[in-house]
């Protein structure tokens, strides 16, 4: 069970000279949310009890749910996606192969892709230390060298990277208990556009699975993984 609500960071913490954009900062700056229950089969969406259980370094920060657009509300479909502790590389890794206009992946090449978006992140991380070192939790070096593991697995922080690595918005969804439908909790890369972005469903205890329009666009190409 996650541990009382605690600040990741405040956007006030933002270090002076930091080329962080205001957008950024104020994704960063929101608050984790503890889940009101223990999380069980079925609160977890039928997740196994011990999937990545104990592993995570993060996870998404609380953003006040917000009402989507007609455009947003068209029908969604989850895509299980399997728990072996690169379920949120492998989510996204899924929705960036549906943004291309690419075939949906096996659960073999998500691990592949997953995998290698994974070693990606990392090294955007590496690269953009001046502005990341600030809001990882503990030693930067140990975080980074821990996100490397195959298992580790993420959260907010590497959503933001991978809309860096792969230079397309991310959007997150959760269930809530006022909605049927899931809502919008946090959006990251709008910088590279904000129609038909990579969407990934939270189930507000450490899982992530896919989400997909019931008809999906062709994008142009995007530069990625």
């Amino acid at each position: 069970m996650r541990p009382e609500a605690k600040r990741l960071l405040l956007t006030a913490d933002v270090p002076k000279g930091s080329s962080l954009d205001a957008t950024t900062a104020s994704l960063l700056a929101c608050s984790f949310r503890p889940p009101a229950s223990p999380p069980g089969p079925a609160a977890a969406g039928g997740a196994e009890p011990t999937e990545e259980a104990g592993q995570g370094i993060g996870g998404p920060p609380y953003v006040a749910a917000r009402r989507m657009s007609d455009r947003e509300l068209r029908p969604l479909r989850s895509i299980r996606i399997t728990g072996d502790g690169r379920c949120l590389f492998r989510s996204v890794a899924y929705g960036a192969c549906l943004r291309r206009g690419k075939q949906s992946p096996s659960d073999s090449a998500q691990k592949e892709l997953a995998d290698e978006l994974r070693a990606k992140v990392a090294d955007e991380f590496v690269k953009r230390r001046g502005d990341t070192e600030w809001f990882l939790e503990g030693d930067f070096e140990s975080y980074v060298r821990k996100m490397r593991k195959p298992h580790a697995w993420g959260g907010e922080p590497e959503l933001l990277m991978c809309s860096h690595v792969l230079r397309m918005p991310i959007t997150v969804y959760m269930y809530t208990s006022s909605s049927d439908s899931p809502r919008i909790i946090a959006e990251y890369g709008q910088e590279y556009g904000k129609d038909n972005p990579v969407r990934v469903l939270y189930d507000g205890y450490g899982h992530y699975d896919a989400l997909q329009p019931s008809l999906v666009r062709t994008q142009s190409r995007l530069r990625g993984v």
